[in-house]
């Protein structure tokens, strides 16, 4: 992460994480063993839900199509698209996110 501000990452997180379903996502791939399939991400999803979930098709087009490719990009997981797998969580990179996240909002609320 040389090269990249503190402020960039905080940014990134908050894109990460603006999405409620995208951070519940994230609790369970934290939970799992890698490698991690999407349908065993959509069962757990749907098994935990508070609410009723959306059905299996439409949580399908949202993890692969939308929150899992973010988490990816971000460097966050490493995501196998062909296998709708998701193969490692990258820690270090979501606690430097989370870190610089806390960092920008406390230099918000210093006088």
């Amino acid at each position: 992460m040389p090269g990249t501000s503190t402020t960039q990452l905080a940014l990134t997180a908050f894109d990460l994480f603006q999405d409620e379903q995208r951070i519940r996502v994230l609790e369970l791939l934290l939970e799992a063993e890698s490698p991690f399939y999407c349908r065993e991400l959509i069962l757990q999803f749907q098994e935990q839900a508070s609410e009723p979930a959306p059905s299996e098709a439409d949580l399908l087009a949202d993890f692969h199509h939308v929150h899992l490719p973010i988490f990816d990009e971000a460097g966050v997981i490493d995501y196998e698209r062909e296998q709708l797998c998701v193969t490692q969580i990258n820690e270090e990179k979501l606690d430097a996110l989370l870190e610089a996240t806390r960092i920008v909002v406390n230099s918000l609320t210093e006088e």
